[in-house]
């Protein structure tokens, strides 16, 4: 039990931002229902494949934040339609509607990009839990996938 507490205590204490200080204390409760020597684990592996948000901002300005956060197809999609965009502008054959379209996108992307990385953290708590908690632990490997 004094073990939990100071892992508790030493996982609360890494967080970045207040908004992050809640999505941390929602996966403590989750992976709370561990075995408690179990618990450890489960949060240091969890810490290993979150992604922060404030680099899912710069990936979202560089548009590759929705491959980095697993959603590879619009990802590539948003990707080539921006260099799309880029390479008719270079050539001067650029028109109003293409780039509203994809401007659009990307500031709507930049907008939610931060919700879109609490959301791929929850799914991989409530994943890696699952995984711990139904194998003991021995089969993490397969959140990974």
């Amino acid at each position: 039990m004094a073990r939990s507490n100071n892992t508790r205590k030493s996982f609360a204490s890494t967080s970045e931002s207040e908004s992050e200080t809640f999505q941390d204390h929602e996966v403590l409760k989750r992976f709370g229902t561990l075995p408690a020597h179990h618990q450890h684990h489960a949060l240091v592996h969890f810490n290993a494949l979150r992604k922060d948000r404030d680099t899912s901002a710069l990936f979202a300005l560089l548009s590759v934040d929705r491959i980095w956060l697993g959603d590879f197809y619009r990802g590539v999609v948003k990707w080539v339609a921006c260099s799309g965009i880029g390479t008719l502008y270079l050539t001067g054959r650029l028109t109003l509607l293409p780039m509203l379209l994809v401007l659009g996108w990307f500031l709507l992307d930049l907008w939610t990009v931060r919700e879109r990385c609490d959301e791929y953290n929850a799914n991989l708590a409530r994943k890696l839990h699952s995984t711990w908690r139904s194998s003991g632990g021995t089969a993490s490997d397969r959140s990974d996938s």
